[in-house]
């Protein structure tokens, strides 16, 4: 099992047993629907028309519980996976050593970064118009140092 699930494993077997159940308790229905049909229409027992339905009832209640005790056990799968990815995220970021960002310019690093965030915002807002229907845009850019003027 990957590492990412150790903590959470008996949830998602949990989970899978409730979702069992829940198939279990939802199939018992239409058993009650032909208990109905052969015991109380057909025989004109209306005792035992009255106990199918209530039968009914109580498996559909049932069932429903079951799927939210599925749903519970998702949400807390889905949790205790977030939690140990955020952690083991924050113990990397923690670690992380600034030792190479200080080898490189500060001023080269965001110079070449504001290029890119640049043209993929002009494509960005270029999807948009075009999206949108606008045919008549113009999208000016500030010229940086390193950019000829004639793009």
């Amino acid at each position: 099992m990957l590492i990412i699930y150790r903590k959470s494993w008996k949830l998602l077997v949990l989970s899978q047993v409730f979702v069992l159940l829940s198939g279990l308790f939802l199939m018992l229905v239409p058993a009650q629907v032909s208990n109905i049909v052969n015991y109380g229409l057909i025989s004109g027992d209306i005792n035992s028309v009255l106990d199918s339905a209530a039968l009914m009832v109580i498996f559909a209640f049932i069932s429903g519980t079951f799927t939210m005790l599925t749903l519970l056990m998702a949400v807390l799968f889905a949790e205790g996976t977030a939690n140990f990815l955020r952690t083991r995220a924050y113990s990397k970021v923690q670690r992380f050593s600034f030792k190479n960002l200080d080898a490189c310019p500060t001023d080269e690093f965001m110079g070449i970064g504001g290029v890119v965030i640049s043209r993929e915002e002009k494509n960005l807002l270029k999807s948009m118009a075009e999206a949108l229907g606008v045919t008549d845009y113009h999208i000016e850019r500030e010229p940086t140092e390193d950019r000829d003027e004639g793009h």
